[in-house]
């Protein structure tokens, strides 16, 4: 198989960017409505985001195949050095939401991939992170499969209670919604 990047590494393997222009159309209009952007891309792998949507913007690129993981660099690094935080991870970068949440500067904009549909449609069960936030745990399961988007919405916004979260914007990879869920948001002061 050719890849465009003259390599292939553990990275592309794991997250295929085979939605780069609807990546990149979410993270330009952020990127449109956060002053001074300064991005920390948090599963940066080979680059791709960066080359694409951070051209020319202060920019830090994090990857495990960069020598620190994105939970490791939220829990230790200054995140209030940084306001515009992409995290595309594998599967879901909620954890990772939930760490920079209690550190970051405001006001802040993210724009995440969380890929929880699918881990529940391949494995029957809903990650152990996301039990605690839907009633009755992974027995809804199906809740979370069919009403994935409004239920990731309102992780989002526990994650960051007391403070307002706006300009929530989403889209699925594909019209049947079975695929990655691609979300962006700022977060502001004050409460809801």
């Amino acid at each position: 198989m050719h890849n465009p990047l003259g390599h292939i590494n553990d990275y592309h393997e794991r997250t295929p960017n085979h939605c780069i222009r609807l990546k990149a159309r979410l993270r330009r209009d952020l990127l449109a409505l956060t002053d001074s952007p300064r991005v920390a891309d948090l599963y940066a792998g080979a680059g791709v985001m960066a080359r694409t949507c951070y051209e020319g913007l202060p920019y830090i690129g994090i990857d495990r195949d960069r020598g620190q993981t994105a939970e490791e660099w939220a829990a230790t690094a200054d995140v209030t050095a940084w306001n515009f935080f992409d995290l595309d991870a594998y599967g879901s970068a909620l954890p990772v939401v939930e760490t920079l949440a209690a550190r970051v500067t405001l006001p802040a904009t993210f724009v995440l991939t969380d890929g929880t549909r699918l881990h529940v449609q391949m494995r029957s069960r809903l990650p152990e992170y996301h039990q605690r936030f839907v009633p009755g745990g992974d027995r809804y399961r199906r809740a979370w499969y069919s009403e994935y988007a409004g239920i990731l919405r309102s992780i989002v916004e526990a994650l960051f209670a007391g403070r307002r979260v706006v300009d929530y914007q989403q889209r699925h990879a594909s019209r049947h919604g079975v695929t990655p869920l691609y979300v962006g948001f700022r977060v502001v002061e004050g409460g809801a």
